[in-house]
């Protein structure tokens, strides 16, 4: 049961007098003139420094790929792609590079090509080449191969590609293969440029784009 307050009854001049003094007191007693007791006021929390926005820099902007200066395959040109495709894994494809990154570091090889199985072949093979690399001679055909790799590019064809060829990846070339070279010649085969490993039947198509340059 809520007990009710009642304030007392004065009557004239002390009457206003005692009413005007309850009226000043009463927020200063606050609940405890209806004989409740007063909350505690709270304790400030303080409030947490304040944080500048450090920006974030923005990325510096990659060196542009360098392209080869001549390309040349005798592949069967499709579409404008030259495919690696003959019984007899002789066909071939040359690019050539005038100009190199910068050194010491390596060359990275940033490599783009088409990739089946058979003619008409499905969509999602792996690309399976050689990549053999050498410096030109003043004809401007490769000399001594420096280097030669077995090559798997991955499939990387979206779900929306109709064709589902494309492979892509990067192949390091040590710069100390190049000695103090400033030129590159890059082929792709089917066969072991050196015989000793077994020739690769995936069908690989490439155009002069396929084999660019970067640091």
């Amino acid at each position: 049961m809520t007990r009710s307050c009642r304030r007392p009854v004065v009557h004239g001049v002390r009457a206003v007098a005692a009413m005007m003094a309850l009226a000043l007191a009463l927020p200063a007693l606050g609940l405890a003139a209806c004989g409740k007791t007063q909350e505690p006021a709270p304790v400030p929390v303080p409030l947490p420094p304040s944080r500048t926005a450090t920006p974030t820099p923005s990325p510096s902007p990659s060196p542009p790929l360098l392209a080869a200066s001549s390309f040349a395959s005798d592949g069967e040109l499709i579409s404008g792609w030259y495919w690696l495709r003959d019984s007899q894994h002789k066909q071939t494809a040359l690019w050539s590079f005038q100009t190199l990154p910068p050194a010491p570091g390596d060359i990275v090889l940033h490599l783009q090509v088409l990739a089946t199985d058979r003619v008409d072949g499905p969509r999602g093979i792996e690309a399976h080449f050689y990549l053999a690399w050498a410096t030109p001679g003043a004809d401007g055909l490769p000399g001594p191969w420096l280097g030669r790799l077995p090559v798997t590019l991955p499939n990387v064809s979206p779900a929306t590609d109709p064709v589902g060829y494309t492979c892509e990846g990067t192949l390091v070339v040590p710069r100390a293969t190049l000695g103090d070279a400033t030129r590159l010649v890059v082929q792709i085969t089917r066969s072991d440029p050196r015989g000793e490993l077994p020739s690769l039947d995936t069908h690989v198509a490439v155009s002069q784009a396929s084999v660019s340059l970067g640091p």
